[in-house]
């Protein structure tokens, strides 16, 4: 990975021209190929017009960009770019993908299939001893890595039954990679790290939770998983963004259904009136996550066939 692009990335992004070149940006770190270096970034740059800055050891952006750079040295996290080998492929599916990311943990985590799991931060009981008898079923017959937002509830029941379970997990954070939130998660790092999975985030390292950052993170949530797996959403929560993100990007949306008259399930119920695929256990489970394994190797096959190339998750 190239520290000084991702430097320059994280001054980018400090811009207030950032938000409208981000498409530009985006094509120039990935075509005709993944870009190597900032002077490599810069002859595209000049090529295509486009007005890529001059920064200065005055610039307080530059220099925060810069500490920014070092303190995850210092803390032994990996910092990605989308020109980096180890970017996660499958944010490429997203409509946004973070042109920073640090990860915390195993980079190898992202080359296994994922399976995200969303849901309410105040469960029913019955949905928490469901995660911990049937996850975990489905974390011993197929060994995909969970991933989830780690927050209270439905996300850390799904980290910790992976985890006894002996899957990885992916904790995306709302906040900076070394300021986790929940603030309880640190403690939970060296339960992750060992059992070879990662914490993620795209802010400064340090930054705190800030409310907008649930909901942009809950892009990178959805598009981590081969199919995303809802428990308890109700109406207008963050868990339906979650599944609407999902859908954008054609991930398939597994739901745990629940009774009419309980509003923890609302959302869930209007996801099944839609089309979205109802599950009653762990071998439903088991059995929909093979089904779709298979349907993405005959696809990655057939454009292999095609082109010689495989495609992106």
């Amino acid at each position: 990975m190239d520290k000084q692009l991702w430097t320059h990335l994280r001054y980018w992004q400090s811009s207030s021209e950032h938000v409208s070149h981000r498409a530009l940006l985006l094509s120039l770190l990935r075509e005709p190929s993944p870009c190597p270096d900032v002077a490599e970034l810069r002859r595209r740059a000049r090529e295509r017009g486009f007005p890529w800055p001059a920064p200065s050891a005055a610039d307080p952006l530059w220099r925060q960009a810069c500490l920014e750079a070092r303190q995850l040295r210092e803390a032994g996290v990996h910092a990605l770019t989308p020109a980096d080998a180890n970017y996660p492929s499958c944010f490429w599916r997203s409509s946004d993908p973070p042109l920073t990311l640090s990860v915390r943990g195993s980079l190898e985590v992202f080359h296994r299939p994922a399976l995200s799991v969303v849901g309410s931060r105040e469960p029913s009981v019955d949905s928490l001893q469901w995660l911990e008898r049937e996850l975990a079923v489905f974390c011993r017959n197929t060994g995909a890595v969970i991933a989830s937002g780690g927050a209270r509830g439905i996300d850390q029941k799904a980290h910790s039954v992976a985890l006894r379970s002996s899957s990885p997990t992916l904790v995306f954070l709302p906040s900076g990679i070394l300021r986790p939130y929940p603030a309880d998660l640190e403690k939970w790092w060296p339960a992750v790290r060992d059992g070879g999975g990662a914490l993620v985030s795209e802010y400064p390292p340090f930054m705190p939770m800030r409310k907008p950052h649930f909901h942009q993170r809950n892009r990178l949530i959805a598009a981590a998983g081969c199919a995303v797996l809802i428990i308890e959403a109700r109406q207008r929560s963050g868990t339906l963004i979650t599944a609407a993100r999902a859908a954008e990007i054609g991930r398939p949306l597994l739901v745990l259904p629940g009774h009419p008259l309980d509003s923890r399930f609302s959302g869930s119920l209007q996801l099944l009136f839609d089309g979205a695929t109802l599950l009653r256990d762990g071998e439903d489970l088991t059995i929909l996550w093979q089904s779709e394994e298979e349907r993405s190797l005959s696809k990655t096959l057939a454009i292999e066939d095609d082109n010689g190339s495989f495609p992106e998750m």
